[in-house]
């Protein structure tokens, strides 16, 4: 009996964690501030869209999402971003972004806005967040792309690189929010 309640506890533990559509890795975007009267900006986030599992970022990989803040009184974009959260063996100090549209290499500047080291198990995991500004432009070239695009994180500090993928249909369904929330 009692190893039947610690298996269904187990079931439900991480039934509950899983996503099935709508939460962490369920093709959701996140809007917020929209109806909330004491709140000047709409904010709205695909960081949920397609998470790793429990929210945490493999050694060595990278989970980037899109951001966006619009002024709730003239309903205009105030800023655009790409976050990258990265997860590394040492420092990797990103501070650009790169990715193709068409035959161009476009490079855009990253800021380094929370990071954090856990030495807890066989050896040390560094994460960084780095965030930079993207153009409507470049988000309507990605949403037209038919395959994932690759985003490469560069650092002027050292010679490596973490690629990291964003679907289209994230992209699409960014822009599809942004659009209703602007109009």
């Amino acid at each position: 009996m009692l190893r039947n309640c610690v298996v269904l506890a187990g079931v439900v533990l991480l039934s509950g964690c899983a996503s099935t559509g709508g939460g962490m890795g369920g093709g959701s975007i996140e809007v917020k501030g929209a109806g909330d009267q004491l709140e000047d900006q709409i904010t709205i986030s695909t960081i949920g869209y397609n998470r790793p599992f429990l929210g945490v970022v493999e050694l060595g990989t990278g989970d980037p999402f899109f951001r966006v803040y619009i002024d709730k009184s003239d309903k205009k974009v105030v800023s655009q971003q790409l976050y990258v959260y990265t997860n590394n063996y040492d420092w990797m100090n990103w501070d650009e972004a790169r990715f193709r549209m068409g035959d161009d290499l476009v490079k855009i500047p990253m800021t380094k806005v929370a990071s954090d080291v856990d030495c807890s198990k066989y050896g040390c995991f560094h994460s960084e967040d780095v965030v930079g500004t993207i153009t409507n432009n470049q988000l309507q070239y990605f949403a037209s792309q038919e395959q994932p695009i690759t985003i490469r994180l560069t650092s002027s500090r050292v010679t490596e690189h973490t690629d990291v993928e964003i679907s289209p249909d994230e992209v699409k369904a960014f822009l599809e929010e942004v659009e209703k929330q602007t109009n």
